[in-house]
């Protein structure tokens, strides 16, 4: 009758189009549980392995948002686009973080020499270790500079100190005399000098701290 031809021709269509409906709007179902026969019923498996595979996919975008790149997607055949390219991401997420992370540990080791292999990378994840090896290159130029600074700031601390008597004299006189700079080196200076019968004692306050 009526009744049984709605039940085995209307209804799956109606079922495959709410299906689909919400698969394209990415409302995604629950699996078809009602059985079909005939070729009705191998469209309800594959809308099930297509709501199956949707759901995977969400699945993994969410676990890669939330950094859990420990697993790899299923693949259901050779020719299965969407969980290659997943797979794909994972793999290359894990390179590009092996590569940063192992770049960062050397320099927290010190080895400002360390540089990524950016040429083996494109688009964002090339942007992302070539700024990383800026950044370790600014570093390293920052450090050669400060210890350059510092071997120049005790070349002229060895140069202040060798001008400074070590033990001023001047007859009749007990002297007892200092530095201490406030930073490496001081602007400051003294000597006593005899020169012509006559006894100096010289003060200089070239430059520093006022």
């Amino acid at each position: 009758g009526t009744n049984s031809v709605i039940d085995a021709f209307v209804l799956p269509l109606r079922m495959t189009a709410t299906a689909l409906s919400r698969i394209s709007e990415g409302d995604i179902p629950e699996k078809i549980a009602d059985e079909y026969k005939g070729e009705f019923d191998e469209i309800r498996n594959n809308l099930n392995m297509l709501i199956d595979a949707t759901s995977e996919t969400i699945l993994t975008a969410e676990a890669i948002a939330a950094g859990d790149l420990d697993f790899e997607v299923r693949e259901r055949s050779e020719n299965d686009r969407m969980m290659q390219a997943l797979n794909r991401m994972i793999r290359r997420l894990n390179e590009i973080i092996n590569e940063t992370g192992r770049m960062i540990n050397a320099v927290g080791m010190g080895k400002l020499n360390i540089r990524g292999n950016a040429e083996a990378y494109k688009g964002g994840w090339q942007e992302l270790v070539s700024g990383v090896n800026d950044l370790i290159e600014g570093l390293s130029h920052l450090v050669s500079n400060s210890a350059a600074l510092a071997q120049e700031m005790e070349l002229a601390r060895h140069i202040q100190s060798s001008l400074i008597p070590e033990k001023p004299e001047l007859k009749g006189y007990e002297i007892a005399a200092s530095i201490e700079p406030a930073d490496e080196i001081g602007g400051d200076y003294y000597d006593f000098i005899s020169v012509g019968g006559y006894d100096w004692i010289v003060i200089g306050d070239v430059s520093g701290h006022g």
